[in-house]
């Protein structure tokens, strides 16, 4: 099992539980939003294929990298209103913040 973690409070998460409760997407920017449960801090991630980064977003389309993650079986494709994720051959979609 491969996990996430905090930069808040440092709770991790497994990546499966990220992919399954995220609560919504930037598919042109490649970035995915997850809640914290424990700090209530959004956590922000950048996905690339074979990486997941978290990141500390700036303004539009400018962030830093605070922690990157490999995950060799990790991929993604986007399409304008979903970010598609595959993890250990498994497709999860997230939808389009709006």
């Amino acid at each position: 099992m491969e996990y996430i973690f905090c930069e808040n409070c440092k709770t991790k998460y497994p990546i499966i539980d990220i992919l399954d409760n995220a609560n919504g997407s930037s598919p042109g920017e490649s970035i995915l939003f997850f809640e914290c449960k424990k700090c209530k801090k959004q956590i922000i991630l950048y996905l690339e294929k074979n990486r997941v980064s978290v990141i500390n977003y700036l303004a539009e389309s400018n962030w830093e990298i605070l922690k990157a993650y490999v995950f060799q079986t990790f991929d993604i494709r986007v399409d304008p209103e979903y970010l598609h994720c595959w993890y250990n051959n498994k497709h999860y979609e997230v939808k389009k913040r709006n």
